[in-house]
């Protein structure tokens, strides 16, 4: 059904989605290379497994959150083939806190729980402390 307001918010509109539907079983396969990888940053972003009946924006929001953390574990994965060892899990950033649903999407693939950063705007803060420490 479609919201009759328009929201400048996605994350509130993606939590009412993900919280008034069921999670689908039938989840498309999304690739959301929205920028390449670190290997090739010329890599685009694909969508497997789409047909008529899963072309929803439940169904790609699944598949999208999905598709990031999927990214992140395969890369977590070559760090321990490559003689790493596994840790505790940690993320941050607003697409994770923000989105519980994708927390739980993190906690699934890793099989531990995630340990959100106890401040907002990461980035900038480890810039500022980066550029402190510089001068």
């Amino acid at each position: 059904m479609c919201s009759s307001k328009i929201s400048d918010n996605c994350y509130e509109e993606m939590t009412h989605l993900l919280e008034s539907n069921s999670k689908p079983k039938d989840i498309p396969v999304v690739l959301p290379l929205f920028q390449g990888t670190r290997a090739d940053p010329t890599l685009t972003g694909s969508v497997l497994g789409l047909t008529g009946n899963i072309f929803t924006p439940l169904h790609f929001t699944w598949g999208v959150m999905y598709g990031m953390a999927k990214e992140l574990y395969d890369m977590y994965n070559c760090f321990l083939q490559g003689g790493g060892t596994s840790g505790k899990l940690f993320g941050a950033g607003n697409g994770l806190r923000k989105n519980a649903f994708l927390c739980g999407i993190f906690e699934e693939l890793f099989e531990q729980k995630l340990t959100l950063s106890t401040m907002d705007e990461e980035a900038a803060c480890g810039a500022a402390y980066f550029a402190s420490i510089s001068l």
